[in-house]
């Protein structure tokens, strides 16, 4: 598994099972547990390709989580923002790049995909199968 800097404070289950009653929405497994661990951060490594993408690679700037000392490190927040565009699938926010693009997991499919939020429309790239493989695919 990839390093994560700049943890967020320690988080328990039923914190995460309120976004989700909240939000409407069922963290994937492989994720709730990423995220129980670290509660967001930075990554040590943070180059990443999105197949299809002219501007590939980007970064992996931070994973969102819960109670960040910023909003928009927060998933909650992300989540309100993605609810402000007309998606076909339900997102689950979980990271965003430097330019402000946002990495989410597919509801349903548990593909990760990346949101290139400076094209408009929005273009969807799919990133990963699972989680696990977007955390893979994170390299220097």
């Amino acid at each position: 598994m990839i390093e994560i800097g700049n943890h967020g404070r320690t988080i328990i289950d039923s914190e995460v099972v309120d976004i989700e009653k909240k939000f409407n929405v069922i963290f994937p497994e492989e994720y709730r547990a990423f995220l129980l661990k670290f509660n967001g951060g930075t990554p040590e490594f943070c180059s990443i390709d999105i197949p299809g993408m002219e501007d590939s690679p980007t970064d992996v700037k931070v994973f969102f989580g819960i109670d960040r000392k910023y909003e928009t490190s927060n998933i909650d927040w992300n989540i309100q923002l993605l609810n402000e565009f007309e998606f076909d699938i339900p997102l689950l926010p979980i990271a965003s790049d430097s330019g402000g693009s946002i990495f989410c997991i597919e509801c349903g499919s548990n593909n990760v995909v990346f949101l290139d939020m400076n094209e408009s429309p929005c273009a969807v790239y799919e990133v990963a199968k699972t989680f696990e493989e977007f955390l893979s695919a994170i390299r220097e």
